[in-house]
């Protein structure tokens, strides 16, 4: 894609919805109330505002790679210290009403957890964020020994889902919000291939379809 293709793409931004809904964004330079915090993967398949129908205004996003939520205790060694902060702003000042952790299927960084590339080498802050889910690599890789590749990286995927969502449950604004009745929390594998969420229950610690109507 060239420069101007980037440039068309604006442009037509700005002839199709702008101007379409002036009104509508000259109330979004005032102020932002998102009802949603979605945390989720860098990865450029996953677009929260088409999986909600969202307009802008309504999420508020954390990306990094592989959906990661830092242990507390490693947030002050620098590990995720954006992602916290953003965690923080959405809870404390946008109060937000729903968090949804949403892993993904395909995902780059948990292959890459798992089946670590020589490009992996030349990268050494990737390197070092993905050591955070070496201990469910190593479980996956336990559990399903001698399963394809595909099967492992699937598997991952999910339990990483669990875990990070665990990690959200710990942090105590999230449980005094929670305590409060001020916020639910949501922990979904979204399928690339098909664009279906599978949400998890934590009462079966099962993945379950959502309903499709």
């Amino acid at each position: 894609m060239s420069e101007d293709d980037l440039i068309g793409r604006y442009q037509s931004f700005l002839s199709d919805d702008v101007a379409k809904e002036s009104e509508y964004f000259a109330s979004l330079a005032k102020e932002q109330h998102p009802h949603t915090l979605f945390i989720t993967c860098s990865d450029s398949r996953v677009i929260p505002e088409r999986i909600l129908r969202a307009d802008a205004g309504e999420i508020f996003h954390v990306r990094n790679i592989a959906n990661i939520i830092p242990e507390v205790s490693r947030v002050d060694q620098g590990y995720g210290l954006a992602t916290m902060a953003a965690i923080e702003f959405a809870v404390v000042v946008l109060e937000v009403e729903h968090i949804i952790l949403c892993g993904h299927s395909n995902c780059g960084g948990c292959r890459n957890a798992l089946f670590p590339t020589a490009k992996l080498e030349s990268m050494p802050a990737l390197r070092n964020w993905l050591a955070q889910l070496m201990p469910l690599s190593i479980q996956v890789k336990m559990d399903l020994e001698g399963q394809s590749p595909e099967v492992q990286a699937r598997a991952l995927e999910k339990l990483n889902i669990v875990e990070q969502y665990r990690q959200l449950l710990k942090l105590p604004l999230i449980q005094k919000k929670m305590a409060a009745d001020k916020l639910q929390t949501h922990a979904w594998y979204y399928q690339v291939h098909s664009g279906e969420v599978a949400s998890y229950n934590i009462e079966t610690q099962e993945f379950e379809n959502l309903p499709k109507v």
